[in-house]
């Protein structure tokens, strides 16, 4: 079999249908789906059912205790049979070429992870704006030569994963907590070969409360638990030394995320200061790593000093309006125009 795809499901149950029908109406036809209920307390399931009679002996449905996404994921791994693997969230779609493409790919190019383009749409299908951070340029990469590769963004689901590679590799996503994603950037760091593609074949959902309004709670602390466990994988696969640079900045990167969550709703929210003093002792020689951006030591600087009012109006505010301005379509248009004089001087 060519592939597997893993799709995790909990309290989805406005989302599932489209995302069952993109999975199952693919134009390649070697696959099998393996659909995990997290113990979901909505009506999901009853509907993932109806694709199981549609499908016969397409579709293999796992019930398990809540373990959270990652403990769902490595539940699908061990049931997969497919020489690659892919995960798709239930809450999101794919394009219905997305088997097909990624196999003319792989028949090109035998590698350890291929990586193809996300984008995010609204709940009723139409593509946001948004500005692709930490891009790579389509191509063939090899990790051990380019450690670049642990700034690609960690999630999991615009990728296809070579099943013995990801299972050699002892590889398994953290249960029960948030940001269990953080740790795929071991999973670049390992692979022999990386190829990267220009389709954009994935498209997560972004509902009108996901941006930038979370509830913040406790959980979102987890985010430094899973910033630990990845320095301690890399650290004890000796990777750390090679790597140390490049991923110290996506780990930044990564807290920072959850840190402007809480700092965009409520700039005086007691939980900035764990993270802000966790920040200050584990990256302590931030000024000193050339990957940081003048941006990112600004908002570590600002971070570290407990400034969070500064935080929230020179780094948060301006920065978003900054980035409406870059997604406008006006302004996206005339950028797109001098990228493209640019290459003909």
């Amino acid at each position: 079999m060519r592939f597997s795809i893993i799709i995790p499901v909990y309290n989805v149950e406005k989302y599932i249908d489209k995302c069952m029908y993109t999975v199952m109406h693919q134009t390649f036809d070697d696959y099998e789906v393996i659909v995990v209920n997290d113990e979901t307390p909505d009506n999901s399931m009853e509907i993932v059912q109806r694709y199981v009679d549609a499908y016969p002996g397409k579709i293999q449905v796992i019930h398990q205790k809540n373990t959270r996404q990652g403990g769902a994921r490595n539940r699908g791994v061990k049931a997969a049979r497919g020489e690659y693997i892919l995960f798709v969230d239930s809450d999101d779609y794919v394009a219905l070429n997305m088997l097909e493409t990624v196999d003319l790919y792989l028949k090109e190019n035998v590698c350890d992870i291929l990586i193809f383009r996300h984008v995010p749409v609204s709940e009723q299908g139409v593509l946001l704006p948004f500005i692709e951070h930490n891009a790579i340029a389509p191509g063939i990469y090899f990790p051990a030569k380019d450690t670049n590769m642990v700034l690609l963004p960690t999630g999991p689901v615009n990728k296809a994963f070579r099943r013995e590679f990801y299972i050699n590799t002892g590889f398994s996503f953290p249960e029960k907590l948030l940001y269990e994603d953080s740790v795929t950037r071991l999973l670049y760091a390992v692979a022999k070969t990386i190829v990267v593609t220009d389709n954009i074949l994935y498209y997560y959902v972004q509902s009108e409360n996901s941006s930038m309004r979370q509830d913040i709670s406790e959980k979102m602390m987890d985010i430094i638990t899973m910033t630990d466990i990845v320095i301690e994988e890399f650290k004890k696969r000796d990777l750390y030394a090679d790597f140390q640079n490049p991923l110290e900045c996506s780990l930044v990167f990564g807290v920072l995320c959850i840190f402007d969550l809480i700092n965009f709703q409520a700039p005086h929210h007691p939980l900035q200061i764990p993270i802000a003093d966790y920040m200050k002792s584990r990256f302590a020689d931030y000024h000193e790593n050339p990957y940081f951006s003048k941006t990112l030591k600004k908002a570590m600087d600002y971070l570290c000093k407990h400034k969070f009012g500064q935080y929230h109006y020179k780094i948060l505010v301006w920065g978003r309006m900054k980035e409406r301005i870059l997604t406008n379509p006006v302004m996206a248009q005339l950028n797109n125009i001098r990228k493209r004089y640019l290459t003909k001087l």
